[in-house]
């Protein structure tokens, strides 16, 4: 199956895209919601995070032997709790850099809870996509634990990129950050990986 076709048949790329434009679409209205949108990345990072640790737990079938430590490959227990130390950390660090520069007060609550509410749901639709992925193709346990990293670094660098330059953020970070978020879905979705075919059985000689 072709690219193209891959995405016509993909609900959970439907549901990144409205959700990017949906958040697109308020910030060209009014972009007063620009905070509001910030901490909305931040709770979407945290969510991919979440789920993803929920897979790694769930998914007894993960290949773990490209995941290491000490030599040895990590249990999938032990590389599911090392993800959400490491990813909960990093969430924390950011957590008090935007609390920091952006604060609280202007955040939207109404705009905030209907657009949390979709992202929460469209992480439960490529949970469910994921898993049964799987059942077709095993993941790799050291696939699962980069890719959030993957889809979120680029994406959040495009926000953080204006603060750090002291630039005033505007529409072009926001375009910027939805191509880069879409793209990291697709780069990360099992759903867009080559199945390989199954091994042909020996046939005996007559």
């Amino acid at each position: 199956m072709t690219l193209l076709r891959k995405l016509l048949s993909d609900p959970s790329f439907y549901a990144v895209l409205a959700i990017n434009i949906y958040l697109l679409n308020e910030f060209r209205q009014d972009p007063a919601q620009y905070d509001t949108i910030l901490w909305l990345y931040w709770c979407q990072s945290v969510l991919i995070g979440l789920f993803t640790f929920l897979e790694m737990m769930t998914t007894p079938t993960a290949v773990t032997v490209d995941l290491k430590l000490d030599g040895k490959p990590m249990g999938r227990g032990c590389a599911a709790w090392f993800f959400l130390g490491h990813y909960g950390f990093f969430h924390f660090v950011y957590l008090i850099f935007l609390g920091t520069q952006n604060g609280f007060g202007r955040v939207d609550m109404g705009f905030f809870k209907i657009a949390i509410l979709c992202i929460f749901f469209s992480q439960v639709v490529f949970f469910v996509q994921h898993k049964l992925q799987y059942r077709r193709e095993p993941p790799k346990l050291g696939a699962l634990f980069v890719q959030p990293y993957i889809r979120i670094v680029p994406m959040h660098l495009t926000i953080l990129l204006p603060a750090f330059l002291g630039w005033e953020p505007g529409l072009v970070f926001i375009v910027l950050r939805t191509i880069l978020d879409v793209l990291g879905y697709v780069v990360t979705s099992p759903h867009y990986r080559k199945v390989k075919p199954p091994a042909m059985a020996p046939q005996a000689v007559v």
